[in-house]
């Protein structure tokens, strides 16, 4: 930075002085002043020089400061902002959470089972557990049989007859022992609602019908004149322990193997 102005200026009020001066002062005197006035020209220069410096120190050290405060400030701004977003999540995923749960929780039980509702609204579901449902037990002694007319060749049966009698009749189960393969009747074991049927295929006058207690007397009753026949009847009775079921015909005819069957199970034990 120049510095000419200031010297000129020194000069002219050092020329004013002399000017003003009685005595004339010598060249070596002038000198000395001259001089002198270069060196505090100098030291101002100098000291304008370490002010100008200490200006960019002062300015480098007030920007970092400055900016220091300025970045800690916009990071706190945002550890604020994430902070209140976490929360803000944390007081949602709770919400949720309850919601779902509360939604679980009031569905409605099965009848026969029980049941974990997952909870929807949560990758991770609640399981809610069901109290423990009641069931029926309606068959405590299982009941069930099914047996054919086994042969070669038709069999003749008077009217009213039991085609599956005299061993005549194969089972496949005869769970409980109701059905005797001797007389082809069947023997209630317990008391209870049962369910019977029987189909038969005979080249006379046939129809299926069910005789109770070795009386002749007809539950199922569906004539039908033909020269080849196929009948078949189905019935629900309660029976009482002891109380006999056999299928019988309604007039005399040869009954087919394998196509004349008996079959019955117990529904609900009394």
């Amino acid at each position: 930075m120049s510095h000419l102005p200031l010297l000129l200026v020194l000069m002219l009020v050092l020329m004013a002085r002399s000017a003003q001066s009685t005595a004339p002062k010598s060249r070596e005197q002038l000198t000395i002043e001259l001089e002198t006035l270069r060196q505090k020209v100098e030291q101002l220069e100098a000291r304008e020089n370490e002010a100008e410096k200490l200006g960019e120190k002062l300015g480098e050290a007030l920007g970092e400061k400055l900016g220091d405060k300025l970045q800690e400030g916009i990071t706190k701004l945002g550890e604020q902002q994430t902070t209140g977003m976490e929360t803000l999540g944390q007081k949602l995923t709770g919400g949720l959470d309850k919601l779902g749960q509360t939604l679980a929780a009031s569905q409605t039980c099965g009848t026969d089972k029980t049941e974990t509702t997952p909870t929807t609204m949560r990758p991770q579901p609640q399981p809610v557990t069901c109290p423990p449902c009641k069931t029926e037990q309606n068959v405590h002694t299982p009941v069930g049989f099914f047996t054919y007319l086994n042969g070669d060749s038709p069999r003749a049966v008077q009217q009213h007859g039991n085609p599956l009698d005299q061993n005549q009749g194969r089972s496949l189960i005869n769970q409980g022992n109701g059905f005797d393969r001797a007389t082809g009747i069947f023997t209630a074991p317990v008391n209870g609602t049962y369910f019977f049927f029987s189909s038969g295929v005979t080249d006379g006058n046939f129809t299926s019908k069910y005789l109770l207690n070795l009386h002749s007397s007809f539950l199922v009753n569906s004539p039908r004149p033909c020269d080849i026949c196929t009948g078949a009847s189905y019935i629900t009775r309660n029976l009482t322990k002891g109380q006999n079921v056999y299928p019988g015909s309604y007039a005399a005819g040869n009954f087919y193997p394998y196509s004349t069957v008996f079959g019955g199970f117990l529904i609900r034990e009394n």
